[in-house]
């Protein structure tokens, strides 16, 4: 396991650290607005994506005859494309009013490349889980860290030429294209020798009806409510504030992407083979919660206390906003990146019903901080806290619930996130106090 996470890691890492390199040029070529117009694309993509599939993808790790799996696959890519379809029929009809909903001028022109991206997106993730099935994760590194170098390389070519306002989400959108494609390009191969069957094809979308009935409602409410910063600061505030926003996030989400989402893509394959070894599924659980929490308590405890400095000196002065926002994200977002690889466990025992709650609860209670906070308040701060500590408190729920449900003393977790989390948060802060003091 720890072999497939490094294998995976050194493609996030050397992908992350090609967007670091380039982010302080980014924050200089492009303003606030651009990286709220690509903030949004990825918010509707995200969304998108998951409807398009009915998060039937999901399944492609669990049956053990490849050809199920591969009806899985194909099932997944067919509702992707129908869904992009009648998507794109619904951006030319309903256009404007989509614009005017989303209170985003700069965004006109890009809402028509929102379905293709959909299907982009859509068959890249069914790609990938095909390939996660399979543990070929050294071609998931290649067109990992091909797919950041097209992405980033268009960001800075069309920011330096000034040649299109919205070079971001040509960049994004490019790199996801030629990703899926060098993707195709390998495991066409591996499908060749298999025969679609109609029947088998209806058969695997009975079986894995409760993945759109259940997963895929859970799935959206989940984007959907990571995404309501984007949707909800543009109709409450400005542009820019979605654009300061959305620098924060992205920074602060770097330590997840690096290390949590390949610990995830790996956990999840892991954990579904030891399905049924209750004892080897508890110690796997455990040891990734222990390791990821050990991890997040240095790059985490930093940004916490220094986050507008920090954002200031890489970035321009203009973006010590940003900073802030970045420091009331960090309670959060910190127990996402422990929590969110092994969330993955309610997939694999089949609890898509608890994790549909979860997403429905956390949803309606954010909406409600941004009603309270944008809407009483009016004021922009005080909202992300409402948001922040919403999430916060959701994700420690859940964090207990997952530990009784893999048998976890939950005594000893506590322990952990006192020693790791709680103590380094306040000693950072309590420094910070003295050195304004001083």
């Amino acid at each position: 396991m720890l072999r497939n996470i490094l294998t995976l890691l050194t493609g996030t890492l050397f992908a992350q650290a090609v967007t670091i390199l380039a982010s302080p040029i980014l924050s200089r070529l492009y303003n606030p607005d651009d990286f709220g117009v690509s903030a949004l694309y990825a918010a509707l993509v995200g969304a998108g994506t998951i409807v398009a599939t009915g998060s039937l993808e999901l399944g492609i790790l669990l049956p053990r005859q490849e050809r199920t799996a591969y009806h899985v696959a194909m099932a997944s890519v067919i509702c992707s494309f129908a869904f992009g379809i009648i998507s794109f029929i619904i951006v030319c009809l309903l256009h404007d009013e989509i614009c005017l909903w989303l209170n985003n001028p700069y965004f006109d022109v890009w809402l028509y490349l929102v379905p293709f991206g959909i299907v982009i997106s859509a068959v890249s993730g069914v790609i990938q889980y095909w390939i996660n099935r399979h543990k070929e994760y050294k071609l998931m590194t290649s067109v990992r860290m091909a797919q950041s170098m097209i992405t980033v390389g268009l960001n800075l070519i069309l920011g330096m030429r000034k040649f299109i306002t919205g070079g971001l989400v040509i960049g994004a959108f490019v790199g996801s294209l030629a990703g899926v494609m060098l993707l195709w390009s390998h495991v066409r191969q591996n499908v060749h020798d298999f025969v679609l069957n109609r029947s088998k094809l209806l058969g695997v979308i009975s079986r894995y009806k409760d993945f759109p009935r259940y997963n895929m409602f859970s799935q959206l409410l989940n984007n959907l409510s990571a995404s309501l910063p984007v949707f909800m600061l543009g109709i409450f505030f400005s542009p820019e504030v979605v654009g300061l926003f959305a620098m924060a996030n992205r920074c602060v989400s770097l330590p997840m992407s690096v290390i949590g989402g390949s610990t995830a893509q790996v956990y999840v394959q892991q954990s579904a083979e030891l399905r049924w070894q209750p004892e080897k599924l508890r110690y796997l659980t455990e040891l990734v919660f222990s390791k990821l929490l050990m991890l997040s308590m240095l790059p985490f405890t930093v940004l916490f206390g220094f986050g507008d400095y920090i954002f200031a000196f890489l970035f321009g002065d203009n973006w010590r906003i940003a900073g802030e926002y970045a420091q009331i994200l960090c309670p959060w977002l910190v127990f996402v990146f422990i929590g969110s690889p092994i969330s993955s466990l309610l997939l694999v025992l089949d609890r898509q019903k608890e994790s549909l709650i979860f997403n429905v609860s956390i949803f309606i209670l954010r909406l409600l901080a941004f009603v309270v906070g944008g809407y009483y308040m009016a004021d922009a701060e005080v909202t992300l806290m409402l948001y922040s500590g919403v999430g916060f408190c959701m994700w420690v729920g859940l964090q207990g619930y997952i530990q009784r449900l893999a048998g976890i003393p939950l005594g000893k977790s506590v322990r952990e996130i006192v020693l790791y989390i709680v103590v380094p948060f306040g000693a950072v802060w309590l420094l910070r106090i003295l050195c304004f003091r001083l």
